[in-house]
C-alpha cells in the first residue's frame, strides 16, 4: 500500500521528486539490509560496459531523433531498464561525443535531461537520464548505469575519455560514487549534495568537479566545505551558489556548468583550445563581476574575479582579474563578508547540533502513553524563535541560514517517519510528523500526512483534528482522501462524513 504522504506529494503538492524518493520505501529499506558482501560485489561490477567502449569502430547508426528530448529509450539488454535521452542536433556517428549520465533521486530521467538540453546542444554532449536509479541501495544506481551505459555504448559513438556524471541530492552522491569506484569518469557535476561517506573524493584519481547548491539547501555547508577539501587535494573544482533551496539547478546554471567543463577539458588538452569560447566565457564573467561591484556587492565580485584566475589560468591572460581580486580583498566590505560567513557557519552548525540532539532524545512512546508529543511546547517555541530571527536578520545570508536550519529539521523528521512507517511503527512515525507540522505550521500537507498516519494507527480523534488543521491551511483534495486506504478506519464516523460533505460542497 502506497503511504498517504507519498501519494499526496505526487498528486497535489509539487513535491514530485520527494514523492518518488520515498515511493516503495519499505521495499528499499529491506533491500538495504542485504549482506554487505552482496552489496560490495554489485558495486565492484559497476558499469563494466561503460568503460569497455569500442569507440567509433562498431557504432551503429541510430534511428532515434536528434535535437529533442526522448522520454524513454528501453535498454536492449534489459527491458526493465530505460533512460531519457538528448542527442545534439549535429549528432553523427562519425565522431566521438562526450556523454553525461544523470541521476535523479526519484528516477525521473527526463527531468535532468531537459535541464541539460540547452547546454548539451551548445557544447555537443549526449545527455542520458536514468529512469530507474533512485535514492536507496547503491545497487539501484549501479545496476541502472550498467544497463544504460552498455546500451548507449552500443547505439552511439562515445568518447571514452569524456564520460561525465551528474545528479541531484542522493543522485549526486550516486554520480560521485560511480566516479570514485570506476576511476574512469572525467568529471562530476554535483547538485545539492556532495560525496557519500563510503566513497569520498580520491586525490589519486584524475577528475574535475563542479558543484551547484542553493542558498537554502540543507546541504549548503557540506557543499561549501567540499570545495576546500578538493582544493587541498588539488582537484580542479568550482562550487557555485544560487538563489534557491534543495532543488535541481536551472537550465542556465547547467549551461555555466558545461561551459566550465569545456574550459577544463581545454586546460587538460582533451580538446583543442577554442580562443573564441575562452574569450566569450571570460569576458562574460568579468563583466558580471564589474556589475556586482557597481551595485556595491564587492564580496561576490571578488569571488568571481578569484574564480576567473583559477579557471582560466594557463590558457589566457588572467592578470586583469587577478588585479581586481587583489584590490577587492583588501576592502573592509570583503573582509567583513568573510567574517560574517564564518560566524554564520558556526551558528548554523550549533543550531543543527542542538536540534539533532533533541530529535535523538525524543520519547517515541509518548503517543501510546500520553496520546501527545511531550515536547510539543518546546518545539513550538523553538520554531517561533527561529521565525523571529528571520524577521530580525540584517542580511540575506543570515535569513538563508535560518531557513536552512528549519528545512533541515523537517526533512530529517520526514526521513525518520518514513523509516518508522516501513517498520510499521506508526505512532513513532507520528511523533516525527508532528514535529514536521510544527516546523511548517502554515503548510497543509504535513497535517494531511500526519492525519493519515494517525488514522492508520487507530487514533481517530487525533486524525480528524489533523485533517481539520490541513483544511484550515487550504487542503481541498477530496479524491485524495477518498482513495486513501489509511482513512478507512474513519469512514463510518459522523465526524468524517460531515468533514467530507463540507469539503465537497466547498469544491462545487
Amino acid at each position: 500500500m502506497l503511504p498517504a504522504a507519498l501519494r499526496f506529494f505526487k498528486t497535489y503538492s509539487g513535491f514530485d521528486w520527494f514523492y518518488l524518493f520515498w515511493r516503495d520505501f519499505a521495499k528499499v529499506i529491506s533491500e538495504t539490509r542485504c549482506s554487505a558482501e552482496r552489496s560490495e560485489r554489485s558495486m565492484k561490477k559497476i558499469i563494466l560496459s561503460l568503460f569497455m567502449i569500442h569507440a567509433a569502430f562498431c557504432q551503429e547508426s541510430t534511428d532515434l531523433p536528434v535535437g529533442e528530448v526522448i522520454e524513454t529509450v528501453v535498454c536492449r539488454s534489459d527491458s526493465l531498464q530505460s533512460y531519457a535521452l538528448y542527442l545534439p542536433s549535429t549528432y553523427t556517428p562519425d565522431i566521438l561525443w562526450p556523454v553525461i549520465y544523470a541521476f535523479d533521486p526519484g528516477a525521473r530521467g527526463k527531468h535532468p535531461v531537459e535541464k541539460l538540453r540547452t547546454a548539451a546542444e551548445k557544447y555537443g554532449y549526449i545527455a542520458v537520464g536514468s529512469n530507474n536509479s533512485r535514492n536507496g541501495p547503491w545497487e539501484l544506481a549501479f545496476n541502472s548505469l550498467n544497463a544504460i551505459s552498455a546500451d548507449t555504448d552500443e547505439r552511439f559513438s562515445l568518447n571514452p575519455d569524456r564520460i561525465y556524471t551528474t545528479g541531484f541530492s542522493g543522485g549526486s552522491r550516486a554520480a560521485s560514487a560511480i566516479a570514485m569506484i570506476s576511476g574512469q569518469v572525467a568529471g562530476i557535476i554535483g547538485c545539492g549534495a556532495g560525496f557519500s561517506e563510503k566513497y569520498p573524493p580520491n586525490p589519486v584519481l584524475d577528475f574535475i568537479y563542479f558543484g551547484l547548491v542553493g542558498k537554502g539547501d540543507m546541504n549548503f555547508l557540506e557543499m561549501r566545505s567540499l570545495g576546500v577539501l578538493l582544493d587541498r587535494y588539488e582537484i580542479p573544482n568550482a562550487i557555485r551558489i544560487f538563489e534557491g533551496g534543495h532543488e535541481w539547478p536551472s537550465d542556465t546554471l547547467f549551461l555555466n556548468a558545461l561551459e566550465w567543463v569545456e574550459i577544463q577539458a581545454m586546460k587538460k588538452q582533451q580538446i583543442p583550445l577554442n580562443e573564441s569560447l575562452i574569450s566569450e566565457c571570460y569576458n562574460k564573467h568579468f563583466q558580471e563581476a564589474q556589475e556586482l561591484e557597481a551595485n556595491l556587492r564587492f564580496g561576490e565580485a571578488n569571488d568571481i574575479y578569484t574564480s576567473l584566475v583559477q579557471d582560466f589560468g594557463g590558457i589566457r591572460d588572467v592578470a586583469p582579474a587577478q588585479n581586481e581580486a587583489g584590490r577587492l580583498i583588501s576592502m573592509a566590505e570583503v573582509r567583513d563578508r568573510k567574517a560574517l560567513e564564518e560566524i554564520l557557519t558556526e551558528k548554523e552548525r550549533t543550531l543543527r547540533n542542538k536540534y539533532y540532539d533533541a530529535l535523538e532524545r525524543l520519547d517515541f512512546d509518548c503517543y501510546r502513553e500520553k496520546g501527545r508529543l511531550k515536547t510539543r511546547n518546546w518545539w513550538e517555541e523553538e520554531r517561533q524563535a527561529l521565525q523571529r530571527e528571520i524577521e530580525r536578520a540584517q542580511t540575506e545570508e543570515e535569513r538563508w541560514m535560518i531557513k536552512r536550519v528549519i528545512d533541515n529539521v523537517w526533512r530529517h523528521c520526514v526521513s525518520r517517519a518514513m523509516s518508522f512507517q516501513s517498520e510499521h511503527a506508526l505512532l513513532k512515525a507520528a511523533v516525527c510528523l508532528e514535529i514536521w507540522t510544527l516546523m511548517q505550521p502554515d503548510q497543509s500537507y504535513p497535517f494531511y500526512v500526519l492525519a493519515a498516519i494517525l488514522a492508520a494507527a487507530g487514533h481517530k480523534d487525533k486524525a480528524m483534528q489533523a485533517l481539520e488543521d490541513a483544511y484550515e491551511r487550504g487542503f481541498r483534495h477530496v479524491e485524495l482522501i477518498e482513495n486513501e486506504p489509511d482513512f478507512d478506519s474513519l469512514r463510518d464516523t459522523d465526524e468524517f462524513r460531515q468533514f467530507m460533505k463540507r469539503l465537497k460542497e466547498l469544491n462545487q
